[in-house]
């Protein structure tokens, strides 16, 4: 409720928050499998390496 649209505009739009929709996805049919990340992998690939999670995270 306190979320402000025009800063999640502007969010989505640098593809730092992303909806269903944006993925390709129905909103819908959307499922927590198909959205969320399994790994911390997951979120590093999905970054394309933007994401550098802290050592204790890493499993590689």
């Amino acid at each position: 409720m306190r979320a402000d649209p025009s800063k999640t505009a502007e969010l989505r739009q640098r593809g730092i928050v992303a909806y269903p929709e944006d993925l390709g996805v129905r909103r819908g049919e959307a499922k927590r499998s198909m959205l969320a990340a399994r790994s911390i992998d997951d979120l590093v690939a999905w970054s394309s390496g933007l994401y550098a999670p802290p050592a204790r995270f890493r499993s590689w």
